[in-house]
């Protein structure tokens, strides 16, 4: 019989063995009778030789394993009731691992979601994304003939689309006019995913070309939110912009790619010269490794390819390089260093708490001393003793993940909420099969980590002394005394790291606030104004719209100045527009079009934000007018770059070398530099146009509260013209919170996390100076007896906890110098080594660790002499 049939037919096995041992029993006395032995002393001799049946019968048991299981069975009982018999001790340990594990469970599940989870489509692993880069610039978008390029010449993709992200259209015929995203594919975007639609077909490869039809394949949201599920909505024709599009398929529930869109068209909607040119760069590329082919070796094809193509077109590819990224780095690598940052933390808050209730369980480990010296008396084996405990030490762990999983629970209804904007959310976060075992090990590993110890500990007892002495004297012993205070300098240690850690990140957090961003944020109204109506297909129509806006908006009191821009600062809009040349800068032998970014604004922007005008003049409604050289204003880091001290107001530029002809326009103007691209950027170049396009970002500089305008701007532009949709409304201090989202999601994070180490180490000090306070108490009322003042006393319980305090503090900062170098890309201003930061988060846990110790030596003060003589 297997072990585990003896394990769940015991009974049945006890009364086998049982009768086996008798049957043996008995023959051995009929042998010995029949040797002519008389039976009684047959029987002792039988039994003699057998040795006692109670005894064999473990013997057998050790043999078959299942001894093991009831031994281990027993324990957990055993635990179970020693746990129950203590409350206060029970709930404060498991509290205490509930909120370690807790937040590793929380953490994990993000980094689960985010990181580990496979991205939702078919061979994942085999997806990737291309980009081009140049000059210091990547993950810049394509042009439409190098991906036609890349698809003829390569070897190593399956397959290679194409998307671009087109912003918004409107939805008319279904109600109120709605306002939607969508997606310029090729025709092979949903198989290079492996995705079928779920009604339907997808496109096919004719509608890749210039007179593709006006088609478009619906995302299961919007189908089911706007058309009810319409089964029958293949087919049908739908109003976007005016024009009918035929809805060719519904995509299956939950698959969006790109994140934001709600619908795909064909790529051929695009405009000719996206299709045809290389100067232009709309497509964002992603293709399907063959089989075998890693992304080294795509690397490496694309590099080759890209290498021919620019000897084949120089004007337009020369100085071009390309890059091969997998998928799921490219959608996720952003936020992967916060969060794994922040896994390392929750786990030295794990250990901090593991720690601590290690010191819970060498203290009490005391007053079971004469318990377990009993169990051993009895003829416990060190081994079984040290099982015991671990046994005690995993029930407690597994109630603190029980618990843990609770707080986690409510945690991921928090995370998300304060992570959003911060974290991408591919798949939802969520206690899966992956999470539930990452904490039941956890819990175990916790459970065996702050065990082992105190059951060690346990296992060395001296038999004889412990059953002579007092609970509390008889652990004592400079052994003890190390292990418990080498635990609180760990803590301490490890509280440290954290701390500094988190001190970093809020030092860059206020440094980046601190940034001057080179435009007023305060009181700005920005909103999307979107043109997409056939009235307004010529730029002079759109003109005109604008300009009776702006001058609708400048009449509302308190409006001090209004624009428009076609990008946003601090919206990370990055990928420059164009390459340009300077009438007064030759390019020298090998360098290759330097790269601006290029804004089309309207006038009153630069007031708007505030923008400092350093030379020449900012636009007027005259420089509308076309002429042979358009106006165009700098930034300084361009001026300075290619003037050389030069006056550049009146030179010329040519934006757009690499076309057919010179696109030569004029400098009017210089204006300071601002932060396009995220506070924590540096300015780029960039070249501002005077101009209008078909989308605008409406700029609105208020006296008061601008929020309180979002409805009177609403009301003007629906006023003007009804049909036209208004979206995005925001304050630009908005706007600017939203760009510090990701750094606020670990600074806050990681704060949280450094307090509940902080806490942790500081009750962990407390304990310990309480628990030695105790043992000490006969000695303390010697002294006191002896003439120690209360203040000396005191001195001396402080001095205990703050050595351990200094100690932890230093091992800390030795520590952090080793592990902070890993924030170093998420700092800014701050170096990892920051003097500021170390001393002042030194000074905080060592302030923290004197009031930890203050509370049990104030109590020591209070010890009566007499009292204390006759404590034991």
């Amino acid at each position: 019989m297997r072990w585990y049939e003896r394990f769940f037919q015991r009974k049945l096995t006890e009364k086998r063995l049982d009768a086996e041992l008798r049957f043996h029993l008995e023959q051995r006395i009929a042998d010995l009778v029949g040797s002519g032995m008389a039976r009684e002393e047959a029987r002792r001799q039988a039994r003699l030789e057998l040795g006692g049946l109670d005894q064999v019968k473990e013997e057998c048991r050790d043999v078959g394993g299942s001894h093991i299981i009831e031994a281990f069975i027993q324990d957990i009982r055993y635990g179970l009731r020693q746990l129950r018999r203590n409350p206060g001790f029970t709930a404060i340990a498991v509290l205490t691992l509930a909120l370690g594990i807790g937040a590793n469970t929380a953490v994990f599940s993000v980094v689960n979601s985010v990181l580990l989870q496979p991205l939702p489509y078919h061979d994942p692993e085999r997806l990737v994304s291309i980009w081009q880069s140049y000059q210091g610039y990547t993950d810049v978008p394509v042009s439409t003939p190098n991906v036609d390029s890349w698809r003829t010449q390569n070897r190593v993709f399956e397959e290679i689309a194409a998307y671009r992200v087109q912003r918004s259209f409107t939805l008319a015929g279904q109600g109120e006019a709605q306002w939607l995203q969508g997606t310029y594919v090729t025709a092979n975007f949903f198989g290079t995913l492996g995705v079928e639609p779920l009604l339907g077909r997808g496109f096919d490869s004719s509608e890749d070309q210039p007179v593709a039809r006006p088609e478009v394949i619906l995302t299961h949201a919007l189908w089911a939110g706007v058309f009810h599920s319409d089964p029958g909505i293949v087919g049908k024709i739908i109003d976007l912009d005016g024009r009918g599009y035929t809805v060719l398929g519904i995509m299956p529930t939950g698959f969006r790619f790109p994140s934001w869109t709600d619908f795909w068209l064909p790529l051929g909607q695009m405009g000719k010269d996206e299709l045809t040119s290389r100067v232009y760069h709309p497509l964002n590329v992603i293709a399907r490794l063959k089989s075998g082919v890693n992304i080294l070796r795509a690397q490496m094809e694309m590099t080759t390819i890209n290498s021919r193509d620019q000897l084949q077109y120089p004007k337009t590819d020369e100085g071009w390089g390309v890059q091969v990224v997998s998928l799921h780095e490219q959608l996720v690598g952003t936020a992967q260093e916060a969060l794994l940052i922040l896994l390392a933390a929750t786990g030295f808050v794990l250990l901090i708490a593991c720690a601590n209730v290690a010191n819970l369980l060498l203290a009490r480990a005391a007053e079971r001393q004469k318990e377990v010296a009993v169990r051993k008396a009895l003829g416990a084996s060190r081994s079984r003793l040290i099982r015991q405990m671990l046994s005690e030490s995993i029930v407690l762990a597994l109630a603190g993940g029980a618990l843990g999983l609770a707080l986690a629970e409510g945690g991921l209804k928090l995370l998300p909420a304060l992570g959003q904007g911060a974290i991408p959310q591919l798949l939802p976060i969520q206690l899966d099969a992956k999470v539930l075992a990452f904490t039941l090990i956890t819990a175990l590993m916790a459970g065996i980590l702050f065990g082992l110890a105190p059951a060690l500990r346990s296992g060395r007892l001296n038999l004889v002394s412990s059953l002579k002495a007092t609970s509390e004297g008889s652990t004592a012993g400079f052994r003890s005394d190390f292990i418990r205070n080498l635990f609180v300098v760990t803590e301490v240690g490890l509280a440290l790291v954290v701390l500094i850690g988190s001190g970093l990140l809020l030092r860059t957090f206020q440094f980046l606030l601190n940034v001057d961003p080179g435009f007023d944020v305060h009181n700005v109204l920005t909103a999307r104004v979107t043109l997409l109506d056939p009235q307004y297909s010529a730029a002079g129509q759109r003109e005109i719209f604008y300009r009776q806006l702006l001058n609708k908006v400048k009449e509302l009191p308190g409006v001090e100045a209004a624009g428009f821009t076609d990008v946003l600062p601090l919206s990370e809009e990055s990928n420059f527009k164009t390459r340009f040349a300077v009438e007064v800068h030759a390019l020298s032998p090998g360098e290759t079009y330097p790269a601006a970014e290029l804004r089309i604004v309207y006038p009153g922007y630069f007031k708007a934000l505030r923008i400092p005008l350093i030379q020449g003049r900012v636009f007027t409604n005259a420089d509308f007018a076309r002429s042979s050289a358009p106006p165009v204003i700098i930034n300084r880091r361009l001026a300075d770059r290619f003037f050389h001290g030069e006056d550049p107001v009146g030179k010329k530029i040519n934006a757009g070398p690499e076309g057919p002809a010179p696109s030569w326009v004029r400098v009017i103007g210089v204006i300071g530099d601002i932060k396009e691209f995220g506070l924590a950027g540096r300015p780029k170049y960039a070249l501002y146009f005077c101009g209008s396009n078909a989308e605008m970002y409406l700029v609105v500089k208020i006296a008061s509260s601008p929020l309180s305008y979002s409805e009177p701007v609403r009301r003007l532009i629906t006023k003007l013209d009804k049909s036209v949709p208004v979206s995005d409304v925001m304050t630009m201090q908005q706007r600017l919170s939203t760009s510090l989202a990701r750094r606020r999601y670990s600074t806050v994070l990681l704060g949280v996390f450094a307090i509940l180490g902080l806490t942790l180490s500081a009750v962990g000090i407390s304990g310990v100076i309480s628990y030695s306070v105790i043992r000490r108490t006969h000695e303390i009322g010697i002294r006191m007896a002896l003439g120690a003042q209360k203040s000396d006393v005191l001195t001396m319980v402080v001095g205990q906890g703050l050595r351990l305090a200094l100690i932890g503090v230093a091992i800390g900062i030795a520590a952090a110098l080793a592990v902070t170098r890993f924030l170093s890309s998420m700092l800014y201003g701050v170096k990892p080594t920051d003097p500021l930061t170390f001393v002042a988060v030194s000074l905080i846990l060592i302030a923290v660790a004197l009031v930890a110790c203050y509370i049990p030596a104030r109590r020591a003060t209070k010890v009566e002499p007499m009292v204390a003589l006759r404590y034991e």
